[in-house]
């Protein structure tokens, strides 16, 4: 920025003999501005390469004649500036005075990223989790999280970046749970577990938070391996999955959510463990080991029921009733496998009334879908217990199922099983009371529906 007056002009000046003609050495922008009266020609004489000579008083103009001068230089990205390239990339992500260009973004974060910038990490990480500007991509979001911890690891040197270390670590596991690879993500939480016993909080609360979080995810690492993989687990890996409930439970003391949802996870690993041992077909099955794991899933259910009004003031309507039909069907299911089903009935019953609240309070083909599953698993229990209504009900579950499929013009999994296994039901009851018609109308259901089971399996 070049201050002039008529001092300026004098032979023999600083400016005249050394700073300019560095300026034009260097290719540099000069913003001339007529501070007092001036002879512009003289001027110009002395200063060829300089133009628009602008007013002090015009604010206006100097401020645009400045940015436009320093525009050039704020959008070179040719430099190893990781925190300038940051600032760039940040600038076409969202079209801040550039034209938004989200590849230009994603190459100048990651070059950002790979020369060490700790924010352009956690901006792609989040570019790649919410498809900030690109496609959502939770593989390449992993890659660059693992990355990041690795960055951290070498940078360790006070309290602060242990914490930053712990927290991404943590993020890192829960990014993995996320997808899926539970083995991988428990081994990671055993990485941030070992890395927190190593940190000091000032906050007691916080390290509370922390350490039931930490403890309560591991358990889910195991316990989700089994239930999304319809994988059984070993007794080793039971007993882990216990032990870190059972430990997030102490840690909750008079937190009644948090007991609630540990009691939660406990009854669901248990009962899912039981499941796959009495649903197997082989002969030499583990049956005292099923009885056990039911027993044990029994208790911890109804702990969770137990508490559930005492939690269901602090938390979200919806979140409440989702809750609640869960550990209904849970405990019915316990009844289902143990063959008990007056009790089977009780729970399906008033899971049922929940479900039909989710159909008409919170439209959606989610809810639809699971009203008719509900709806199904009171019939189907009607019929176990030889009611004469199980009919109608069962009806009402493929007139469900139908409507569903008039709606949308398919069905998830949930409403493919539900409808094949109602129609399967008719079929036994119309073929022992000798109803030809019936039963042939809904075996082609059956058929129907089995056709796209098999497409699933697929």
């Amino acid at each position: 920025v070049l201050m002039v007056t008529s001092n300026l002009l004098e032979k023999g000046n600083y400016v005249i003999e050394a700073e300019y003609p560095k300026a034009i050495e260097h290719s540099l922008p000069i913003v001339p501005i007529e501070c007092a009266k001036t002879d512009n020609e003289a001027f110009c004489d002395i200063f060829p390469d300089v133009e628009n000579l602008y007013p002090v008083e015009d604010a206006a103009k100097i401020s645009e004649a400045i940015g436009e001068s320093l525009k050039e230089k704020v959008t070179n990205t040719e430099g190893n500036d990781p925190r300038h390239l940051y600032l760039m990339g940040s600038a076409y992500l969202y079209g801040v005075d550039v034209e938004k260009n989200s590849i230009r973004a994603l190459e100048l974060l990651t070059k950002a990223a790979e020369l060490g910038y700790h924010e352009a990490y956690e901006r792609l990480i989040s570019m790649y989790h919410n498809g900030d500007g690109i496609k959502a991509d939770y593989e390449q979001e992993i890659v660059w999280q693992h990355k990041y911890v690795e960055r951290l690891k070498d940078e360790l040197s006070d309290e602060n970046s242990k914490m930053k270390l712990f927290l991404e670590t943590k993020k890192l596991a829960e990014c993995v749970l996320g997808r899926l690879r539970f083995d991988e993500a428990k081994n990671i939480y055993k990485e941030a577990l070992e890395l927190f016993k190593q940190l000091k909080f000032d906050d007691r609360k916080e390290r509370k938070i922390q350490e039931y979080q930490l403890y309560s995810e591991l358990g889910d690492s195991i316990r989700l391996k089994a239930s999304e993989k319809k994988k059984k687990l070993s007794d080793a890996e039971v007993q882990e999955a216990k032990e870190y409930y059972l430990h997030a439970l102490e840690i909750c003391e008079r937190d009644l959510w948090q007991q609630h949802m540990q009691y939660t996870n406990l009854g669901g690993l248990l009962y899912q463990l039981a499941e796959f041992i009495i649903l197997d077909e082989k002969e030499d099955k583990d049956k005292e080991k099923a009885a056990a794991y039911m027993k044990e899933a029994e208790k911890y259910c109804k702990k969770a029921l137990e508490n559930y009004t005492s939690v269901e003031a602090n938390i979200q309507k919806y979140e409440a009733l989702r809750g609640k039909s869960i550990l209904l069907d849970r405990m019915a299911g316990i009844y289902r496998l143990r063959e008990n089903f007056k009790e089977t009935l009780e729970y399906f019953e008033e899971s049922l009334r929940i479900w039909e609240k989710f159909k008409n309070d919170y439209r959606s083909d989610y809810h639809e879908e699971g009203y008719a599953l509900a709806q199904f698993n009171y019939a189907e229990t009607l019929y176990n217990l030889g009611k004469e209504d199980a009919e109608k009900e069962l009806i009402k579950t493929t007139k469900l199922v139908r409507a569903l499929i008039d709606k949308k013009g398919g069905l998830t999994s949930v409403g493919i099983m539900t409808g094949y296994r109602a129609n399967y039901i008719l079929t036994l009851i119309y073929q022992a009371s000798r109803n030809q018609k019936k039963y042939q109308y809904h075996k082609n259901a059956m058929d129907k529906f089995e056709a796209w089971v098999s497409r699933i399996v697929t």
